[in-house]
């Protein structure tokens, strides 16, 4: 019964296209040319790690042309490969070309051009290859440094893609058992960062026109005034009564735009921490949209993106990014970081070896005033105060900050009260008056560390 049902759904998308010609088929950002009814030759990768056809309410993932079970995909482990940095003048060098095209195949799915003929990180549509285009690039690099990521999926290194290994098994008889690395599925993501700058001669800037010309900006279209007529009524706005998918579809527009708190709206949902769940739960696409947001300086974004790396969901398991991201949220003043980072240096004091992998020396005598530190942070910066819990105050409209969702506002205020408590805790134990006033002036010395720091990294 299952090898006919997958059986059918390898045949399915050759049911549903037509078999006289060869045929193109877009799904969002991804191109796939069919030559027969039921053969995908050619996939396009795009930061969505696989391709995702989606026939008649079926989810179907391909890979290389092959279809891939979807419940194995959510089990895939990601490799990541060390980061490579990349200066774009040397883009022609015979031992640099390679990496320049896909740094250069990297750029173009992540980045578009808008009808004002600036890149913008959205990913909707593949920019074309093009001297413009390059040109673009090129000054783009050399103000913004971007980070750039290409993802595939590749066999098991381990295992050669086959899924298994023989060898001694955990009963210690020799035999074949299950790849610890790869779970069994046989493959993993791939990876590949690059820090791409360009201290080159910089090229001339392209202008509107020559971007309109060469096809790779739309033309504005023309507007028509019309004649001067008396205004009608108003009108009362139908009230739209959106589905969640629909109301999903437009909240991923705008985090495909680049609004980073529509990109943190679009991982919780993913991640299945929202109330709407229009969506599978996928860790890997939730990571990828948090990390989005945490890079444009989203301090609920971090906070999250450091649980991903702590837990190893939708990304490898690795506490010094779990650290990284957290400390960089509780700096910018998330509550929960900041209790988070507390408890960190307190466990080490009481040797909890949770975190030993951390650089963090557990004899170290500032681990507690440490501790004493975070907490005291979380306790005593002030939140915003709300009328109501679901609407935001003038203040924090005005600050420019990511505004927080009534949830968040619940749990970050929470947080505030429960850390007086272990403070208070740390401050008994103590054991001179010296060392209580010397932890009280660490904690002024990191509350004015996370006022300079939320000056430097401002929302982006």
């Amino acid at each position: 019964m299952m090898k006919a049902l997958f059986r059918t759904l390898i045949l399915l998308p050759g049911l549903l296209l037509p078999t006289a010609q060869a045929a193109t088929t877009t799904t969002q950002r991804v191109t796939y040319n069919v030559s027969s009814p039921s053969t995908v030759n050619e996939t396009t990768y795009s930061d969505g790690i696989v391709t995702k056809v989606y026939l008649d309410g079926v989810v179907l993932y391909y890979q290389g042309g092959n279809l891939i079970n979807a419940a194995s995909y959510g089990g895939l482990k990601i490799k990541q490969k060390a980061p490579v940095v990349f200066d774009l003048r040397n883009r022609d060098s015979m031992l640099q070309k390679d990496v320049f095209s896909k740094v250069w195949q990297a750029f173009r799915l992540q980045y578009s051009l808008n009808d004002k003929g600036k890149y913008v990180r959205d990913g909707r549509t593949e920019t074309p290859a093009h001297k413009l285009s390059l040109n673009l690039f090129l000054l783009f690099a050399a103000d913004q440094q971007p980070e750039l990521n290409l993802e595939k999926i590749v066999a098991c290194n381990a295992c050669a893609g086959k899924g298994h290994k023989v060898g001694i098994r955990p009963n210690n008889l020799v035999g074949e058992y299950t790849c610890d690395f790869c779970g069994g599925i046989g493959k993993h993501i791939e990876k590949e960062t690059f820090l791409v700058s360009y201290t080159g001669q910089l090229p001339a800037t392209p202008t509107l026109a020559e971007l309109i010309e060469s096809g790779l900006v739309n033309a504005a279209p023309r507007i028509v005034i019309p004649m001067a007529v008396a205004d009608p009524a108003p009108a009362e706005k139908p009230k739209l009564n959106l589905s969640a998918e629909q109301k999903f579809a437009s909240l991923k527009a705008s985090a495909q735009a680049g609004d980073r708190q529509a990109q943190y709206e679009v991982a919780m949902i993913y991640a299945h921490e929202s109330s709407d769940k229009p969506v599978a739960r996928d860790n890997f696409e939730a990571a990828a949209w948090m990390e989005k947001a945490a890079k444009s300086n989203h301090k609920m974004a971090q906070f999250h993106l450091g649980t991903y790396y702590e837990k190893g969901l939708g990304v490898d398991r690795n506490l010094e990014l779990a650290l990284k991201w957290r400390r960089s949220s509780a700096l910018l003043g998330c509550k929960q970081a900041q209790r988070w980072m507390g408890h960190l240096y307190w466990g080490i004091f009481n040797n909890d070896n949770t975190f030993a992998a951390l650089a963090i020396d557990p004899k170290d005598p500032g681990n507690l005033p440490e501790a004493y530190a975070w907490f005291s942070l979380a306790a005593d910066t002030p939140m915003p105060t709300r009328a109501d819990p679901n609407t935001p105050s003038e203040e924090e409209l005005k600050s420019g900050e990511a505004v927080l969702n009534s949830k968040d506002f619940f749990f970050e205020r929470t947080t505030m009260s429960s850390t007086k408590k272990p403070r208070d805790d740390i401050s008994n134990q103590f054991t001179s008056k010296k060392q209580l006033v010397d932890a009280k002036s660490r904690a002024e010395a990191l509350a004015a560390e996370a006022a300079s720091y939320q000056t430097t990294h401002r929302a982006q």
